[in-house]
């Protein structure tokens, strides 16, 4: 037989064993030729060394070696032996309290299994590598585009700066140039969960009116678009670029899945969770506006529904999706603090939606008052110490805050700055980059800090990754708050103004600002 057998009885003698289990087990012909009792053949083993160290065994067979005698239950475990044959044992204990033992070689199969799994990680190393590759490509052409048009603008107010007029034309089409690319860093973070959301109050019906006027232009004249919205809408809190970019990949999705034409239905409505309730979407309870995406497509069957939300998981042809998509869109809904759910059958159309938290009083005043602050404010801090080791980037921000009515003093590096707070001369707050050679910026400020203490800083970063989370992390009492660049004199009025404004705001940032608890 392929397999060993033993018979034990109850009181451990071994009336059956087959030449195949001796085989497996490696007994001696001497111990076999002598009628052991199980515990003589357990003991043996013990002696030399066929059971590795019992915080390793299979619990199963832990718990059996302790237990002296024949088991009193079933059982199966799997075990390797010192010459490497990995052994299934399955025991069947009969009504008389005898039990049949199965010995089992499956070495072979242990190994066909790691290299399957083996071959699946390199399947999907390599559909991540292309999908990353299509999103590379897709984020180089973005940003050629960008630097495109900051080069060709640049160029003509360098040629024609003597006409104020096309200057200012030129130096808007940058603004909006660098705003464009500041959202492709936002959405590529997004995926990678690492991006920081900005919040603003959101319209939804007027979103949703403005986003079928561009998508009847870009889905194509087979798709009939239907919009509703719910009146009194309460505005939603969401970075409302990464909510548009997030609608227009679930409305490309229904497009896809309708290639014969179909109607793509969007409607918002208001909804309240309330304490104690079972959310299909797992919300807490609270305010939430649900926006709903919906087709007369092909659907999905429940094995595609299980998969939707996998990173690099498409069900569209080879090099006609990445399988971003939805993943990216649950994860901004969620970083968000809503939900999302998707409902889909083959044949009958897919609907996916989102709920995202509604503005409460506080945070609309909140936001209404810092979006509409364009003045320096009485009793802001008017003398800035800035520190950044990147000339082009601290020349830009000097002149940029001097602009928005700022006197700063300039420092190249945290040795130069905290020379600077060493001499006699007023600061009323430090701006400092993260990452720096020699000393990182949340040295800088703990060093400032203690030289002054009470001093508010504001740290800047291009990326909230390990460093910028153990910053946020780290920071106990100290008084400074997180900001992601690029920023401008205006935006720096708003975040410089949780420094000093304590009543109101927390001194430490948190790692997804748009949290606001319900």
């Amino acid at each position: 037989m392929s397999q060993g057998i033993a018979m034990i009885r109850a009181d451990g003698t071994i009336p059956v064993v087959n030449r195949r289990a001796i085989e497996l087990l490696g007994l001696p012909a001497d111990l076999m030729a002598n009628s052991p009792k199980f515990q003589d053949v357990v003991d043996w083993q013990r002696a030399h060394n066929e059971f590795d160290d019992e915080a390793t065994l299979d619990p199963t067979l832990a718990r059996l070696l302790r237990e002296p005698g024949p088991a009193r239950k079933s059982f199966f475990y799997e075990r390797r032996r010192p010459n490497g044959i990995i052994l299934e044992v399955r025991s069947q204990v009969l009504a008389d309290g005898a039990t049949v033992c199965t010995y089992t070689d499956i070495t072979e199969r242990k190994k066909n299994e790691a290299a399957l799994v083996t071959a699946q990680a390199r399947a999907t190393h390599a559909e991540r590598m292309q999908a990353l590759g299509q999103l590379a490509g897709g984020i180089a052409h973005d940003f050629n585009n960008v630097l495109q048009a900051i080069q060709g603008a640049a160029g003509l107010i360098d040629s024609r700066a003597g006409d104020a007029t096309a200057a200012g034309r030129f130096a808007r089409m940058i603004l909006e140039a660098t705003n464009r690319g500041s959202s492709i860093t936002r959405r590529l973070l997004s995926f990678a969960r690492r991006g920081n959301l900005i919040a603003e109050l959101v319209d939804a019906g007027a979103l949703l009116h403005d986003l079928c006027d561009v998508l009847s232009h870009t889905l194509g004249t087979p798709i009939s678009i239907r919009a509703e919205a719910a009146p009194d809408l309460p505005p939603l809190l969401a970075d409302k670029g990464q909510l548009e970019t997030a609608l227009v990949n679930l409305a490309t999705n229904a497009r896809d899945a309708m290639p014969g034409g179909g109607i793509l239905s969007l409607s918002v409505a208001a909804e309240t969770v309330d304490a104690g309730t079972v959310h299909s979407a797992d919300l807490r309870p609270g305010r939430y506006v649900r926006l709903s995406v919906s087709d007369t497509g092909v659907g999905m069957d429940q094995a595609m529904l299980a998969r939707v939300f996998e990173p690099f998981f498409t069900t569209k042809p080879l090099g006609q999706g990445t399988g971003l998509g939805l993943s990216m869109v649950k994860g901004f809904v969620e970083q968000s603090g809503g939900g999302m759910t998707i409902d889909s059958r083959p044949n009958q159309g897919t609907v996916i939606r989102l709920w995202l938290p509604a503005a409460d009083g506080a945070a609309k005043s909140l936001l209404q008052s810092e979006s509409s602050a364009t003045d320096h404010p009485a009793g802001a801090p008017r003398r800035i110490l800035l520190v950044d080791d990147e000339d082009m980037v601290r020349d830009t921000l000097v002149a940029s805050l001097e602009e928005a009515g700022y006197a700063v003093v300039a420092a190249a590096g945290g040795t130069e700055a905290l020379a600077l707070l060493e001499a006699p001369g007023d600061v009323d707050v430090l701006v400092t980059d993260l990452s720096m050679p020699g000393m990182g910026g949340l040295a800088v400020i703990q060093e400032a800090q203690r030289l002054r203490p009470g001093l508010p800083a504001i740290l800047l970063t291009g990326y909230i990754g390990h460093s910028a989370q153990q910053a946020i992390g780290g920071t106990g009492d100290r008084s400074f708050i997180l900001v992601r660049k690029p920023i401008t004199g205006r935006n720096f009025l708003t975040g410089s103004r949780r420094c000093w404004r304590r009543d109101r705001y927390l001194v430490t940032a948190q790692p997804t600002p748009l949290r606001l608890s319900h």
